[in-house]
């Protein structure tokens, strides 16, 4: 029984000392990645985007790499300008000066070109400050079968927001599925590190002792209040600024909505009027139609007396002019 005990306490350390050395598994920061979990007919977590046109459209389809679901685009003619159709999802967090690697697989048919897209935002003024493609390195177009398309970005540190994007360029059909986008710990690091020990000479700014940052109790107290007052207010602002980038993405939600909501009821009041004009056309046809059937009436004839008086002067008579 000691033996046993003693082991099975050996064994234990050595599976801890082992998960403790394995590396960490890289955290997908996309929400609903294989568009499985669905609010209604959608994926939860994306939003679509399709500029009105007939026969332009995007859906969830069963038509899957991986699960149950994919998603589709569809544009069957080309736009006068092309919208850049897609199913996107916003990325709120503290990446700034990080490196992350997008991935996807993506599936086409007789498309021109379908990519991965990811964006970094600002948020005063709202723009895109650094983006990148897999069209750029890895196009995928014409009709192939699944294809994994990966890229890597360096985000700005004055990034407030992340948008990735799955979009379908020109005409044709596209399925997106297993969407990842990770940090990429290796890149990162070394990055993580330097800008831990900024130079002063080159920041401008007064650095404060190795032992106040490390929160060393032989810091003046003044120093140290001034520090936590400092950190204070930066998460108190961080915390602002996401939730109004928060709050801007539900109001861009609201307003695509709308403008949707909007196309479809112009689409209705123009189908409406085509079907007036139809009618009013089809009754001018009936009434051409009922004019050439029957004969217009014949202006009625004067019946002339034989012995109508003559103008005369005012005053005389007329019987004298008999």
């Amino acid at each position: 029984m000691i033996r046993s005990r003693g082991a099975g306490v050996f064994w234990a350390v050595v599976c801890a000392a082992c998960g403790a050395m394995a590396p960490a598994t890289p955290q997908n920061l996309l929400a609903n990645s294989g568009f499985e979990e669905l609010v209604a007919d959608r994926p939860a977590g994306w939003d679509l985007y399709v500029e009105p046109m007939a026969g332009a459209f995007g859906r969830l389809d069963g038509d899957a790499r991986s699960g149950r679901y994919a998603v589709m685009l569809h544009t069957p003619v080309p736009y006068a300008r092309d919208p850049a159709n897609n199913w996107s999802q916003n990325i709120i967090g503290a990446y700034g000066g990080k490196r992350l690697r997008a991935s996807a697989y993506i599936k086409v048919r007789d498309a021109q070109e379908a990519a991965l897209w990811v964006q970094c935002w600002r948020r005063r003024p709202v723009s895109v400050i650094a983006s990148a493609s897999s069209g750029v390195s890895q196009p995928v177009y014409g009709t192939r079968h699944w294809e994994k398309v990966s890229f890597t970005l360096d985000v700005p540190r004055n990034t407030d927001f992340i948008t990735v994007r799955c979009v379908l360029l020109g005409t044709g059909t596209a399925w997106f599925d297993d969407v990842t986008l990770e940090i990429d710990h290796d890149a990162t690091e070394p990055q993580r590190k330097s800008d831990a020990t900024p130079s002063s000479a080159h920041s401008g700014e007064r650095s404060l002792p190795d032992k106040t940052a490390a929160g060393d109790a032989d810091a003046p107290p003044s120093v140290l209040k001034e520090a936590d007052r400092a950190a204070r207010d930066a998460a108190t602002q961080r915390a602002a600024d996401l939730a109004s980038v928060a709050r801007m993405d539900e109001e861009l939600t609201r307003l695509r909505e709308a403008n949707i909501a909007l196309a479809e009821a112009l689409d209705q009041m123009r189908a409406a009027h085509d079907a007036m004009l139809q009618q009013l056309g089809e009754l001018q046809q009936q009434l051409e139609q009922m004019r050439g059937e029957t004969p217009a009436p014949m202006a009625p004839r004067l019946r002339q007396r034989r012995h109508a008086p003559p103008l005369v002067p005012l005053g005389e008579d007329w019987r004298k002019y008999r």
